[in-house]
């Protein structure tokens, strides 16, 4: 395996996009940008009632895990983009409707994924063994 890391994009708008921007901002999670001994770094931007985040690291989103605190899942939109060795392997995205974020296409790296499943499922007469 290569380097791998991800870059999340979130947004966050209405009552809680102002209230996060205020916590964020003073938070020395977000000042220190390694305040666990992680490789993070993390740009936010505030404008037109909507708080706009982006998160790099080859750990867990510890961004993710402090929205879901202050605002809960269903209240905030995001796309993750993951990497190895500098090249996006996939895509995640929690914005249904688009309003933020569209996922893009498949990757390569998703499509043969994708051939090996439909293969394997093939081989074994279409139930995968888990």
């Amino acid at each position: 395996m290569g380097k791998q890391f991800e870059i999340n994009h979130f947004a966050v708008d209405g009552e809680a996009a102002k209230r996060v921007y205020n916590i964020f901002k003073e938070s020395h999670f977000v000042k220190s940008q390694n305040a666990l001994g992680l490789n993070t770094q993390i740009e936010f931007d505030y404008s037109d009632g909507v708080l706009r985040i982006e998160e790099r690291t080859d750990a867990i989103s510890l961004v993710a895990e402090v929205l879901c605190f202050f605002v809960g899942y269903d209240n905030f939109y995001s796309l993750t983009e993951y990497y190895e060795d500098g090249v996006v392997q996939s895509y995640d995205t929690n914005d249904d409707e688009g309003r933020y974020f569209v996922r893009p296409p498949k990757t390569e790296w998703e499509k043969q994924q994708q051939e090996k499943l439909t293969k394997r499922a093939d081989e074994v007469g279409g139930d995968i063994p888990f």
